[in-house]
C-alpha cells in the first residue's frame, strides 16, 4: 500500500508543477503581449509627439518670418513719420518766428489809438493852419476891382487837334510849356520856353508818355507834376510825374463827375487850378443844379 502510494504521489505532484508550468507560461505570454500593446502604443504616442512637434516648429518659424516683416514694415513707417513730424516741427517753428515778426511789427490797439488820436490833432491844426492863411491872403488881396472887359481870342499856335489843352507850369522857376492835344490822349508835349512852343515847326523838347489816358482840357502841372482827369472815370485825378511819366498818386473826389463842367464844353467834366494854396477842383453838382 505504501509502496504504490510513492508513485502515485511522484504522478500527483509531476501533474502538478505540469499545471503550474502552464499556467506561469500563459501569464508570462499575457504578460509580453500586454507590454508589446503598451510599447506600440508609446511608440505611435512619440511619432504622434514628434509630428506635432515638428508643426509646432513650422509655425514658430512661420511666425517668426511674418513677425520680423512686420517688425521691418513698423520701422519703415516709424522712419516716414519721424520725417514727418520733424517736418511739422520745422514748419511749426517757421511759423512762430512768423508770428513773433508780425506781433513785433503790428502795433497794439493802445499805439493804434494813439496815432488816429495824433493824426486827428494833426489834420485840425492843418486845416485851422490854412484857413488862417486863406484869411490872411483874402484880407491881403481885398479889393473892390472887377472885371470890366475881355479882349478878343488870340490865337498863339495851330497844332494838333481841335480840342486841347496847353498852359504853363505857374511854379517858381519853370518857364516850361505843355500841350496835351485832344480830349482823350495819353501823350504830353513838354516845350523849354512859351517863345519856342509858339514857333511854327518847333519840336517839343520831350515826348512824354503815360501809363493811363487822360480826359477833358481841365489839366494842370504844378512843380512838375501833371494832374489830370483819367479817362473812363468819373471822378479819380492822377498825379504824374514828368520826369519817367509814372503815376504817383490817385484821388477820388466824392459828389464830382456827374455832370459836365461848362455847357459849351462837355467833354470836361473836372476842371483843375493851382496857386498858393495847392490844387482847387471845379465840378458841377446836379444836386445845386450844376
Amino acid at each position: 500500500m505504501s509502496g504504490r502510494a510513492v508513485p502515485l504521489f511522484l504522478l500527483f505532484l509531476c501533474l502538478t508543477l505540469g499545471s503550474v508550468q502552464n499556467q506561469g507560461s500563459s501569464q508570462d505570454a499575457f504578460i509580453i503581449q500586454y507590454l508589446e500593446r503598451r510599447l506600440v502604443q508609446m511608440e505611435e504616442r512619440l511619432n504622434q509627439c514628434e509630428q506635432n512637434t515638428l508643426g509646432i516648429t513650422q509655425k514658430s518659424f512661420d511666425l517668426s518670418s511674418e513677425i520680423r516683416g512686420c517688425v521691418s514694415s513698423l520701422s519703415m513707417l516709424r522712419s516716414e513719420v519721424k520725417s514727418q513730424v520733424d517736418g511739422v516741427s520745422v514748419r511749426v517753428e517757421r511759423v512762430e518766428r512768423e508770428l513773433e515778426f508780425l506781433e513785433n511789427k503790428i502795433p497794439t490797439q493802445s499805439h493804434i489809438e494813439m496815432e488816429e488820436a495824433l493824426l486827428e490833432q494833426q489834420i485840425k491844426a492843418a486845416e485851422l493852419e490854412q484857413l488862417k492863411k486863406k484869411a490872411e491872403i483874402t484880407l491881403e488881396n481885398d479889393c473892390s476891382t472887377a472885371l470890366s472887359q475881355i479882349k478878343s481870342l488870340k490865337i498863339v499856335k495851330r497844332t494838333g487837334d481841335p480840342n486841347g489843352s496847353w498852359f504853363k507850369d505857374p511854379s517858381e522857376g519853370s518857364a516850361k510849356v505843355y500841350l496835351l492835344s485832344g480830349i482823350r490822349n495819353n501823350t504830353v508835349l513838354e516845350y523849354k520856353s512859351l517863345k519856342q512852343f509858339t514857333k511854327t515847326s518847333a519840336a517839343p523838347l520831350k515826348v512824354v508818355q503815360l501809363p493811363f489816358s487822360w480826359q477833358g482840357t481841365g489839366h494842370v502841372v504844378y512843380h512838375g507834376f501833371l494832374y489830370c482827369h483819367k479817362a473812363d472815370t468819373p471822378n479819380e485825378i492822377l498825379k504824374v510825374d514828368l520826369l519817367n511819366g509814372t503815376v504817383v498818386d490817385s484821388t477820388l473826389l466824392p459828389g464830382a463827375g456827374r455832370l459836365p463842367v461848362y455847357s459849351l464844353n462837355p467833354n470836361t467834366y473836372l476842371d483843375m487850378a493851382v496857386d498858393e494854396l495847392g490844387l482847387w477842383v471845379i465840378h458841377a453838382d446836379p444836386e445845386y443844379g450844376g
